[in-house]
């Protein structure tokens, strides 16, 4: 099986767990709809990607604004997304 067809073969087994948690988690994770699964170097990589809004510049160099940014938007999706592909191996 090819990379590509190993990927597909992936995203076809793990989409109505992907449009679950688009469909539950939409109004605080705003999804956008596209590269939600990739595949790199034989191991699978799930990516949620999300929109957020930018965050004012407190003092602060470009590390310790996403930093901030990752704990106030996304830190608080990463247990309740992992949760739902648990007993999932691949």
């Amino acid at each position: 099986m090819t990379l590509e067809r190993g990927a597909l073969a992936i995203q076809a087994s793990l989409q109505g767990t992907i449009d679950k948690i688009v469909a539950e988690m939409d109004g605080q994770a705003s999804f956008v709809t596209y590269a939600l699964l990739s595949v790199s170097f034989r191991k699978v990589r799930m990516e949620f990607s999300v929109n957020s809004e930018a965050i004012g510049n407190g003092g602060g160099g470009p590390y310790k604004l996403a930093a901030l940014a990752f704990d106030d938007h996304i830190a608080h999706l990463v247990l309740p997304i992992a949760f739902q592909f648990r007993g999932h191996a691949y």
